[in-house]
C-alpha cells in the first residue's frame, strides 16, 4: 500500500511538473492573445462575435417582447404577467435599425483603412442607445400592473443604461481620436 501511495504521489508531482514546464506558458500565451484580440476593436474575432450577439439580441427582442413573462410579487400571491405593455411595439423598428447600424459599423472596422471613421460612428451609436434609453424612460412602455418596487428598479436600470451608454460614447470618442492621431494602427486602440 505504501508503494502504491508513493507511485500515486510521484505521478501527481510528474503531472504538475509537466503542466508547469510545458503546458502553462503556451496556454497563458494563448489566453493573452485571445484577450488582446477581444479588446482590439479591429479584430475580426471581436467583429464577428459582436455581429452574432447583435443578431441574437435583436431577434430575441423582436420575437419575445410581447409575451416575456415577469413575476409580479414575491409572496404566496405571486403570478406571472407580461413585462412590456403594447406601447413597446413602437420601439421595435428603432431597435432593429440600431442593430443594423451596429452591424454596419462592425463591418467598417474590417474594411476601412481609417479606423477612426467606424470608431466615431460607434460613439454615435452609443449616443443613440442613450437616447433610446431616455425615450423608453419617458414613455415607459412597461406593464402598469407591475409592483411599485419593480417599476422603481426598472427606472434605476434605465438611468444606469443612459449613464453607461454616455460613458461608452466618451471611451469610443477617445479611441477615435487615438485612431486619427496614430493613423489607425491597432495598437492605438484601448
Amino acid at each position: 500500500a505504501l508503494a502504491v501511495a508513493m507511485v500515486v504521489i510521484t505521478a501527481i508531482f510528474f503531472v504538475i511538473y509537466v503542466y508547469e514546464s510545458r503546458l502553462k506558458a503556451p496556454y497563458e500565451a494563448r489566453l493573452k492573445r485571445l484577450d488582446k484580440s477581444l479588446n482590439d476593436a479591429t479584430s475580426p474575432l471581436k467583429v464577428w462575435l459582436t455581429i452574432a450577439m447583435v443578431i441574437v439580441g435583436v431577434t430575441l427582442i423582436t420575437i419575445v417582447w410581447s409575451w416575456f413573462p415577469f413575476i409580479n410579487g414575491l409572496d404566496a400571491e405571486a403570478h406571472l404577467i407580461p413585462l412590456f405593455a403594447p406601447e413597446f411595439a413602437g420601439f421595435i423598428p428603432y431597435i432593429i435599425i440600431l442593430g443594423l447600424f451596429n452591424i454596419a459599423i462592425q463591418l467598417l472596422y474590417l474594411y476601412l483603412r481609417q479606423k477612426w471613421v467606424p470608431s466615431l460612428l460607434d460613439a454615435t451609436l452609443s449616443c443613440c442607445n442613450a437616447l433610446m434609453a431616455v425615450w423608453i424612460f419617458v414613455v415607459f412602455p412597461f406593464n402598469p400592473a407591475l409592483m411599485p418596487i419593480i417599476v422603481a428598479g426598472i427606472k434605476v436600470l434605465l438611468v444606469i443604461a443612459v449613464l453607461g451608454s454616455l460613458a461608452d460614447a466618451a471611451k469610443k470618442l477617445w479611441r477615435a481620436a487615438q485612431f486619427f492621431i496614430h493613423g489607425g494602427s491597432s495598437s492605438a486602440a484601448i
